[in-house]
C-alpha cells in the first residue's frame, strides 16, 4: 500500500526481516508447544522445563494440574504453513481444517495458573480469567501464524525527497486499528479513507 498526500507518502511493505514473536519478543503469554517436522516454530520446551518428547508432552499437558488453560493447535502444511487454535471443550470435537491429508494436531497452546497470576497480577484464577487467558493464547497463535505466513509489515512515512520521517517494522496488522494507533498524529491524514475508523 502506498498513499500520497501533500508531499508525504505512507508506505506499507512486507517486512523482510520480521522477528519471531515467540523466540525474539519479551512478554509472550503462555507457551506454544508445536511438534511439526521440519519446522522449529514453537517455544523452547526444554528451556521452560517441559517434556520435549511429543507423546510425553501430550500426556503431561492433558493431565497436569498446573495447566489452567489449554488449546489445541492444528497446522495445515501444503506449500506453506498455517496454524490455528481450537478449543475442543467450547467448539466441539470438530476439525478446523478441511484437508485431513495435509493438516492435523500440531501441539498445544497453554498457560499455567502461576503464569496467569504473574501476567495478570491476580491471586485467584476464576472461570472468567480462564476465558480471558484463552483469548490471549488465541492471539498468540494468530500472531505466530501471521509470522509464518509473512503477514508482517514495515510502515514508513516519507517526503517527496524520499527522506524517512517515520518508520516502524514488525507491524502485524497494518490494515486495522493498529495503523491508526501506530502513526503519530501529524501523519494520520495519510491513512486512506477506506481504512479510517
Amino acid at each position: 500500500m502506498d498513499t500520497a498526500v501533500e508531499g508525504l507518502r505512507l508506505v506499507v511493505e512486507p517486512e523482510e526481516d520480521a522477528s519471531h514473536p515467540r523466540k525474539e519478543w519479551d512478554g509472550a503469554f503462555g507457551t506454544v508447544a508445536l511438534f511439526i517436522r521440519d519446522y522449529d516454530v514453537g517455544d523452547d520446551l526444554a528451556k521452560k522445563g517441559y517434556p520435549t518428547d511429543p507423546h510425553e508432552f501430550r500426556r503431561w499437558v492433558t493431565s497436569s494440574k498446573q495447566v489452567a488453560v489449554r488449546l489445541e493447535v492444528y497446522s495445515y502444511i501444503h506449500s506453506g504453513i498455517s496454524i490455528t487454535a481450537h478449543d475442543p471443550y467450547k467448539e466441539g470435537l470438530g476439525y478446523p481444517f478441511t484437508d485431513r491429508w495435509d493438516a492435523g494436531l500440531a501441539g498445544y497452546a497453554f498457560c499455567t495458573k502461576q503464569e496467569i497470576r504473574d501476567c495478570m497480577g491476580l491471586t485467584r484464577v476464576t472461570a472468567k480469567v480462564r476465558e480471558r487467558a484463552k483469548e490471549l493464547l488465541r492471539e498468540e497463535v494468530e500472531t505466530l501464524n501471521k509470522y509464518l505466513n509473512n503477514d508482517v509489515y514495515w510502515v514508513q512515512v516519507v517526503d517527496n525527497q524520499e527522506n524517512c520521517l517515520f518508520s516502524c517494522g514488525n507491524v502485524y496488522d497494518p490494515l486495522s486499528e493498529t495503523l491508526k494507533d501506530l502513526l503519530p498524529h501529524q501523519y494520520q491524514h495519510l491513512i486512506p479513507a477506506s481504512l479510517n475508523f
